[in-house]
C-alpha cells in the first residue's frame, strides 16, 4: 500500500487523469483523435528538458511545453481537417506514432531510455492540479456550451 502513495505513483496519476480528461470531449463530440498522447509528451519532454537541464522553474517550464504541444498540433490538425470517422482515428495514432518513434531517437531526451531525475512536484500540487481539471471539466462539460457539443 506504501508504493501507492509514492510520488512517482501519484504523478503517474496525475498525468494519466489528465490525458484521460483530454480525450473527453474530443470522443463526447464524435472525433476520434487519438493523437493527444503524442502531442502530450512532447509538451512533458519539453517541459522535463526545461526543468533540468536549463534550471527553469516548473511554472514556466509547464507553460513552454504546453505551447510546444500546441505548435506541434497544429500542423497535424491542419492536415487532418477534412478527415472524418475511422481515418481520422487512424491518421491522428499515425501521427502519435510518429511522435513516440522521433522521441526514441532523440539522444537530448534519451533516446529509448527516457529522462531520468526529475523533480517531482509535491504531492498536494499534483491532487489539487487534477482535482482542478476535473471539476474545470465537469463545469464545462455541463454547461449551456458542452451541451451544445
Amino acid at each position: 500500500m506504501d508504493v501507492l502513495l509514492s510520488e512517482p505513483v501519484q504523478a503517474l496519476v496525475a498525468i494519466n487523469v489528465l490525458l484521460t480528461l483530454s480525450l473527453l470531449f474530443p470522443f463526447a463530440t464524435g472525433v476520434w483523435s487519438l493523437g493527444m498522447p503524442g502531442f502530450m509528451a512532447v509538451g512533458a519532454y519539453l517541459s522535463s528538458w526545461l526543468t533540468m537541464s536549463m534550471g527553469w522553474g516548473i511554472a514556466p517550464a509547464l507553460a513552454a511545453g504546453a505551447l510546444a504541444g500546441a505548435a506541434v498540433t497544429l500542423p497535424f490538425a491542419l492536415l487532418t481537417l477534412r478527415i472524418r470517422d475511422i481515418y481520422l482515428a487512424i491518421a491522428t495514432l499515425a501521427a502519435a506514432e510518429l511522435i513516440v518513434l522521433f522521441f526514441s531517437h532523440f539522444k537530448p531526451t534519451g533516446a529509448v531510455m527516457g529522462l531520468t531525475g526529475m523533480p517531482f512536484l509535491e504531492t498536494r500540487w499534483l491532487v489539487l492540479l487534477a482535482v482542478g481539471a476535473v471539476l474545470l471539466s465537469a463545469l464545462l462539460y455541463n454547461s449551456r456550451l458542452g451541451k451544445a457539443l
